[in-house]
């Protein structure tokens, strides 16, 4: 029957998001190996599938009556820091990607973390070539779409231990990328946010997933000042 056929139909729609959603993943995890490895040409290339497919699915998930609700999603720190600081006294990248441990995390959180990795891509790539603008503009604009989407799920109850400490890093990446693109008050303003978040975490006792020199790192970058105007030309 007609209705029986749509049913199927429907199925294999939601089938093919299963998988779309799936490989969105591998892709992003194997992106951050490559990043590890400073391979960001690569990982470059891997994020921008990863972000089309995710994009892909967030676009039909709705038409089909997916169910995009979840158990909280599994993740971990990449092993490695990918990135110092090249010189004393500068502020340093949190440089860390996210690999997703759980095929059945939502289309939304998978659309922040790949956003963010394929931001941390850019701004770490940018950072080895002098702070190339083209990488540091697509890097603030990536850490962005990350924290919008991230912000809405917190919004909904959803994800919130992942977006919680993903918020802390966008806030420090976003802030120095902000600072090196001469965005003064955008990097002051995070800035501000990343020590209020801090703050509280060290009332708590609460490291929320980082390792201790993370945290120390990103303390010492909110101390440093921000020029309230643009160096003349």
């Amino acid at each position: 029957t007609t209705i029986a056929k749509t049913s199927m139909e429907v199925k294999a729609i939601k089938q093919n998001l299963h998988n779309l959603r799936k490989n969105s993943i591998v892709l992003s995890n194997k992106a951050v190996q490559h990043l590890e490895k400073r391979d960001y040409q690569i990982a470059v290339h891997l994020l921008q599938k990863a972000l089309s497919i995710c994009q892909l699915c967030m676009k039909h998930t709705g038409n089909v009556g997916v169910r995009n609700i979840a158990p909280a999603p599994t993740f971990k720190w990449s092993s490695k820091i990918i990135a110092l600081r090249s010189k004393e006294g500068e502020r340093s990248i949190f440089s860390r990607g996210i690999i997703i441990a759980s095929t059945r995390t939502p289309n939304e959180v998978i659309m922040g973390v790949v956003a963010y990795n394929a931001a941390l891509t850019h701004h770490l790539w940018a950072s080895l070539h002098n702070n190339s603008g083209l990488s540091l503009e697509r890097a603030k604009l990536l850490y962005s779409v990350s924290g919008q989407v991230l912000k809405q799920q917190q919004a909904k109850k959803r994800s919130l231990q992942l977006c919680k400490v993903l918020h802390l890093a966008i806030l420090n990446n976003l802030g120095q990328v902000s600072f090196d693109l001469v965005d003064y008050q955008t990097s002051q303003k995070c800035f501000d946010l990343l020590r209020r978040d801090l703050t509280c975490i060290c009332r708590m006792n609460n490291r929320s997933n980082f390792c201790l020199n993370d945290l120390v790192a990103m303390l010492f970058n909110t101390v440093l000042d921000v020029p309230i105007t643009a160096p003349c030309a």
